[in-house]
């Protein structure tokens, strides 16, 4: 029997559909602040994902022109703005139904976003976080730059846990958490840290920090930016979660499909002979 090669195409192009997966595909939120204002509060748009309703709260969180620029690896293409605070601030955006973290059952979750801040602390109160909270505003999830300086990540009620991997001012870093929520057992907070001249590959096996000093028991209903003190700069960008490390980090490598056409047209090869 003759294999046509529109077949041999047709088959490798199923293949590339198929095992490759869409960097967007199983996204709960994403968040990359591309709004026509210069402040975050009362901003709503189209283009971000999982969320309901306006930026709110009571502080000012400003937005600069431009995106942090994701380090060597994402598949992603950076949009609209990012929040650049100098004074300090916080805001929250409702997560919609049906994207939102239940921290009461045994679930896992990812979530990443690109962080960045200028100058050094100047009065212990600098710090610049994602946060995740219930309904009333219970946060029992942070992760960002401490107001020590260091990358730190926090779940439940317990303290943060720091990671004393050197951080550069005036820098873009890039945070990749991994939540394993627990029904009975604390919850488990594993993070990663890419500078800009590092490589985002696959998941790794060893993380930068774990943390697992709480249980937190709740669903994560907001998302906040929280800038601290009298920041030195603190801004934030490209905030994505989603339910494996493909979603918010990079895509699985594409090492299967080549494998896959590879053996599709070695058996073209050999029916030819």
């Amino acid at each position: 029997m003759r294999i046509k090669h529109w077949m041999i195409a047709g088959m490798v192009g199923v293949l590339l559909v198929v095992v490759v997966p869409g960097a967007q595909a199983d996204l709960l939120f994403y968040e990359g602040f591309d709004y026509t204002g210069d402040t975050l509060i009362s901003a709503s748009g189209s283009s971000e994902v999982g969320f309901t309703g306006t930026w709110s709260y009571g502080s000012t969180i400003d937005l600069a022109a431009g995106s942090l620029s994701y380090p060597p690896g994402p598949p992603f293409t950076e949009i609209g703005k990012h929040v650049h605070d100098d004074d300090g601030g916080e805001a929250y955006r409702g997560i919609a139904t049906g994207s939102q973290m239940d921290f009461g059952a045994d679930n896992t979750y990812y979530i990443s976003a690109l962080f960045r801040k200028e100058l050094p602390d100047s009065d212990s109160s600098e710090f610049v976080y994602v946060q995740l909270a219930n309904a009333d505003g219970v946060k029992r999830f942070e992760f960002g730059i401490g107001s020590t300086d260091q990358f730190a990540v926090n779940i439940g009620s317990g303290g943060q846990a720091t990671s004393s991997k050197a951080f550069s001012f005036g820098t873009t870093c890039m945070l990749v958490v991994k939540i394993e929520a627990k029904a009975s057992s604390n919850d488990i907070a594993y993070m990663q840290i890419y500078g800009p001249s590092d490589t985002v590959g696959d998941e790794p096996t060893t993380w930068d920090i774990t943390h697992n000093t709480g249980s937190t028991g709740i669903s994560t209903e907001r998302m906040y930016v929280h800038i601290g003190g009298n920041n030195q700069a603190g801004q934030i960008d490209e905030i994505r979660a989603g339910g494996s490390w493909a979603d918010v980090a990079v895509p699985e490598p594409a090492t299967a499909v080549l494998l896959l056409s590879g053996g599709v047209l070695a058996m073209f090869r050999r029916r030819k002979k």
